[in-house]
């Protein structure tokens, strides 16, 4: 049984971003992810799935020691956004300009923010990945969380992060203690 400070239990963007933002911690991380990226094919048309990476996203980024990596790839800043809900009155609108920045983001494909974070994981010596990895279960002891997989394999871990989407398992299991 393999024992760890942190399981992440999602290798997404935020899954991922967290694995890196603890390298160096002296935290054994593990990454459970239910499959491994595909690799990025250059010649592909351009994914719809896409983010706005703002001013805050670009600096973590930068801290994680991927945006080059990004930046090289699809991206394309922004400098104005707008914003309104189509039931209501409410509209807010600003620019790069009024707020005395020379742009507010970049719009990325997720696919190139993912590839980023999951080859950094991979360099990080505290991180591992695990995929494809799928929990089963999870019992809350006094210190620490014991996690199975569906292939059978087990860990512990001092924190569980949920980090699996918007159809946690985790949440939607409803796991107290």
């Amino acid at each position: 049984m393999q024992s760890v400070d942190v399981a992440i239990v999602g290798g997404g963007m935020v899954g991922l971003a967290v694995a890196c933002g603890l390298q160096g911690s002296g935290l054994r991380v593990a990454v459970l992810e239910q499959a491994e990226p595909q690799p990025l094919n250059a010649d592909a048309p351009p994914a719809l799935r896409v983010s706005a990476i703002n001013a805050a996203s670009e600096k973590l980024l930068t801290r994680l020691d991927v945006w080059p990596e990004i930046v090289a790839r699809r991206a394309s800043c922004y400098h104005g956004m707008e914003v309104w809900d189509k039931d209501s009155f409410g509209h807010i609108s600003f620019d790069d300009q009024s707020m005395g920045f020379s742009h507010l983001g970049h719009i990325i494909e997720n696919a190139v923010v993912h590839h980023a974070l999951w080859q950094k994981a991979q360099r990080c010596a505290d991180v591992t990945l695990l995929a494809p990895a799928q929990l089963q279960q999870v019992a809350w002891g006094e210190n620490e969380a014991f996690l199975s997989l569906q292939d059978g394999k087990m860990l512990t871990a001092r924190l569980v992060v949920g980090a699996d989407g918007a159809n946690s398992w985790l949440r939607n299991k409803r796991i107290s203690r």
